[in-house]
C-alpha cells in the first residue's frame, strides 16, 4: 500500500548496486566483513551479499558480487586505504552473467604488502 508523501521517512541506509559502480569511483572498506542481506538492518534489499564501505565520505553498503570479493581477497591488507574502480561491468545481458571487475589500490603497495600475483 502506498505511503502518503508527508509520512515517508528519509535518511535510510545508503546502498550501491554493482550496476551503479563505475570506473574512476573510489571506495574504502570499513571492515573485513561481507554480510548477507538478512544480517543488515535497514533498507538494504533482502538478497545478495554486501560490503560496508565509505564512498565520498558516506557510509554505504556496496553490493558484493563474486568478482569484487575475489579482487579484494588478492590484497594482503584491504583496510589499508581506498581502491579506485578500473573496470566494473557486466560481461553480458543476462542476470546471471558475471561482472568483469578490476581495482587499483590508492595507497603505497610496498607498505601494505599488496599481493601482486
Amino acid at each position: 500500500m502506498p505511503t502518503n508523501l508527508e509520512d515517508v521517512e528519509t535518511g535510510g541506509v545508503e546502498v550501491q548496486f554493482a550496476s551503479d559502480t563505475h570506473p574512476g569511483q573510489r571506495f574504502q572498506l570499513r571492515e573485513l566483513s561481507v554480510y548477507e542481506a538478512d544480517e543488515i538492518d535497514g533498507d538494504v534489499p533482502k538478497f545478495g551479499k554486501w560490503f560496508p564501505v565509505e564512498i565520498e565520505g558516506k557510509d554505504v553498503w556496496l553490493q558484493a558480487v563474486s568478482q569484487l570479493i575475489q579482487e579484494l581477497q588478492a590484497v594482503e591488507n584491504p583496510l589499508a586505504g581506498e581502491f579506485e574502480v578500473e573496470t566494473f561491468e557486466k560481461s553480458g545481458t543476462s542476470d546471471h552473467d558475471p561482472y568483469d571487475v578490476s581495482l587499483s589500490p590508492c595507497f603505497d603497495e610496498n607498505q601494505t604488502g599488496l599481493d601482486k600475483s
